[in-house]
């Protein structure tokens, strides 16, 4: 149940499809398992890097991206061939898996639409804050919330009305196809700061590997 804008996942299982894209150690972005080898993510956190994927890994099946789970290497990485860094359309990414997953309760690919629909309903990102920027004189303080933000958590945001979102996107001239879809940014949320890629879901339980973009005044999926 979600009581607030931003909660702590407590079970590996509530999400199974869920996946840490990892640099090394380093986290990077979240991504969603759609078959047992293959992960569906966000185009704008693997563009500068599509040639190294020997460095890369996926966890997957864990609540915590440092630990946990199940943990593998990058076969390769396929990019939108028609992605612009500079544009939100078309920020979508694959990674295929150096080997094909045995699915699990923990591990199990997201449901994905079998045709077009419009969705307006409340939407829950599901994400990992990323690490924290700290400081040399860090306090025991910061040890705790960089603990914290291995979890996986959950942001509440809304989608914002077609129109509205047409306006934003033609006054960022970008061309409104009716393919991008506006949510408006997480409370306590920073509209203009770019997002690590996240999949997303509706109230109503429809799953759908969309991934947050990058644009003030808006977050666009």
């Amino acid at each position: 149940m979600i009581t607030d804008e931003h909660t702590k996942v407590s079970s590996n299982e509530l999400y199974p499809y869920m996946a840490a894209i990892m640099k090394k150690t380093s986290y990077i972005s979240a991504g969603a398992l759609i078959d047992e080898s293959w992960i569906i993510t966000g185009a704008d956190s693997l563009y500068m890097i599509r040639d190294l994927s020997r460095i890369l890994r996926v966890r997957l099946g864990s609540i915590n991206y440092k630990k946990g789970g199940f943990l593998s290497p990058v076969k390769y990485i396929h990019i939108h061939p028609l992605f612009d860094d500079s544009k939100p359309q078309f920020d979508i990414a694959l990674i295929k898996l150096a080997t094909p997953l045995r699915l699990t309760p923990n591990l199990n690919p997201i449901k994905l639409l079998k045709k077009p629909r419009q969705i307006t309903a409340t939407h829950f990102i599901t994400a990992w804050p990323g690490p924290l920027q700290v400081s040399k004189n860090h306090t025991n303080l910061d040890s705790v919330e960089l603990l914290r933000r291995r979890i996986l958590s959950i942001s509440h945001v809304h989608p914002l009305d077609t129109e509205e979102c047409g306006d934003h996107l033609e006054a960022q001239g970008i061309n409104n196809t009716g393919g991008v879809m506006c949510l408006d940014p997480a409370v306590d949320g920073d509209p203009c700061q770019r997002l690590r890629p996240a999949p997303s879901a509706d109230r109503a339980n429809l799953k759908c590997p969309a991934f947050s973009g990058t644009f003030c005044p808006i977050k666009c999926v």
